[in-house]
């Protein structure tokens, strides 16, 4: 008999289960409060200062646009303070209600504005995706999101955003499971499906049950990591990279926007500059990677400037133990016009190093080196086989 996991994460924050066939998704509240309060309370104030400028007969134009200006954010705050939203999913009667309101500041009770009910037939599976979203107005400033939502033909339905893989996670396991559907993982480049009745089931209990079996890849030719086969155990240490030609660029921009400032501002704002970004890069370029396997589980231990920590996935919690695919879903390298291939190879090359990525419901591990893509495949091979063994 296969034993699943038993340590499964609760309930992501706003989600409910009080009743078996009723799957409850609240939102609203939170962050948003503060961000509600501030712009109502600026908009009254402006509101109000601009009434009360020293005035002849009645109030100008312009203090009536003024005021209408602080409403019009009294309003925004308002809405973001008191705004809510919800979704139910009911099983048995297979329809999908969601609603927004205004809250009425009492526990448990708000003013519904508006609702939709859908029947939930419509839809055959449950993404996780992940999304990489630019700040409006700015090219530098980003979000990463996790949306997750249930996919169907036409029609699509966001369950709800997280800022944090693990909750998004745990969300879309849940409605997965409780609707019966499978859940399609694209968040590491790929998609991953993965059927409704088996998410529980750790890596090692889906290869036993499906009688999948793992063959070590072909060794590269240019190792440059450091291989230990044991009794029941396999012990990996990736190398640092060490400065590279994309480490030296990064510290000549570096080093020349310090000495700009040395000599417009002096010393201090000079090593300001220099020293948290130098640091950056540095400890990129020392970092090493020490990888251990066995029937136990995976350990990570990851240096940075001769610094060390571990981390651990125990072998009944690990789910998932793949490559994190560096072109975007739907690309290969073979599509690329030929006359791009080699600038495209030499970018990722370059730019990227191949990554593996090791989940359970309560962590995600990504580990990454200075190897090759080739090299990599190898040592996952290595890896799976030993844990599965």
């Amino acid at each position: 008999m296969v034993r699943l996991n038993e340590n499964k994460p609760r309930h992501p924050k706003g989600v409910y289960l009080n009743d078996p066939d009723v799957l409850e998704i609240k939102g609203g509240g939170g962050c948003l409060l503060v961000a509600g309060l501030f712009f109502a309370a600026f908009g009254v104030l402006f509101a109000f200062t601009m009434l009360n400028l020293p005035q002849g007969q009645g109030h100008s134009a312009s203090q009536i646009l003024g005021a209408a200006f602080g409403g019009l954010f009294a309003l925004l705050g308002a809405a973001m303070l008191l705004g809510r939203w919800g979704i139910k999913l009911y099983r048995r009667e297979d329809r999908l209600f969601s609603w927004w309101g205004l809250s009425l500041l009492l526990p448990g009770l708000t003013l519904p504005l508006k609702s939709k009910s859908v029947s939930l037939s419509g839809f055959s599976f449950v993404r996780l995706s992940k999304e990489v979203r630019k700040s409006s107005g700015s090219k530098s400033n980003s979000t990463t999101v996790y949306p997750v939502s249930l996919e169907g033909e036409p029609d699509s339905r966001t369950l709800k955003e997280f800022a944090d893989y693990a909750s998004a996670r745990a969300l879309a396991e849940q409605a997965a499971k409780f609707l019966g559907l499978d859940l399609h993982d694209s968040s590491s480049g790929q998609t991953l499906v993965r059927q409704a009745a088996f998410l529980d089931e750790s890596l090692r209990q889906r290869m036993l049950r499906t009688g999948e079996t793992v063959t070590a890849k072909p060794r590269p030719a240019n190792m440059r990591s450091t291989v230990a086969l044991g009794a029941g155990t396999v012990d990996i240490v990736v190398p640092a990279s060490g400065i590279t030609s994309f480490h030296g660029v990064g510290l000549a921009i570096i080093i020349s926007i310090s000495a700009i400032s040395y000599y417009f501002e002096g010393w201090f704002p000079s090593v300001f500059i220099m020293f948290f970004p130098g640091l950056a890069i540095l400890g990129h370029a020392s970092q090493g990677i020490k990888i251990r396997a066995d029937r136990q589980g995976l350990w990570v231990k990851k240096t940075w400037l001769g610094l060390g920590f571990f981390r651990h996935i125990p072998t009944n919690e690990l789910e998932e133990l793949v490559p994190k695919r560096i072109l975007p879903e739907g690309l290969e390298l073979s599509e690329v016009p030929e006359k791009h291939r080699a600038l495209v190879q030499g970018a990722i090359h370059f730019f990227v190093r191949p990554k593996l990525v090791a989940r359970s419901d309560r962590q995600t591990l990504e580990v990454s080196g200075a190897v090759s893509a080739q090299e990599m495949e190898y040592l996952l091979s290595l890896l799976k086989r030993e844990l599965v063994r």
